[in-house]
């Protein structure tokens, strides 16, 4: 059984890697496949150009994206570890969906 403070510690890392709709729209992004910044800044409008710099280098220093240069291009890609938080990613949304019934379309 976890003390006190050890929860808080891990609702502090979760809310820390999750705690932003920008962090989870960007792994959604990801998703399907690797992706330049302005591709992602064009499929997160109206995200800032300096806010999805922020929050890819937090993703990055997470382990849930890396990021590779081919040509002097960088893609962004979700990592295994990114790949792991997917399932936990779904059943927020499915808890959200149901739980909150205004949120549906």
């Amino acid at each position: 059984m976890m003390d006190r403070e050890s929860i808080c510690e891990v609702i502090d890392a979760y809310l820390t890697s999750f705690g932003n709709s920008w962090n989870l729209q960007i792994l959604y992004e990801l998703y399907n496949g690797p992706k330049r910044f302005n591709e992602l800044k064009r499929s997160l409008t109206p995200i800032t150009q300096t806010v999805l710099s922020r929050h890819l280098k937090s993703l990055e220093d997470s382990k849930l994206i890396t990021r590779e240069n081919v040509d002097d291009i960088a893609y962004y890609a979700i990592s295994k570890e990114g790949y792991l938080v997917v399932p936990s990613m779904i059943f927020t949304y499915q808890w959200l969906i149901d739980y909150h019934p205004d949120l549906r379309d």
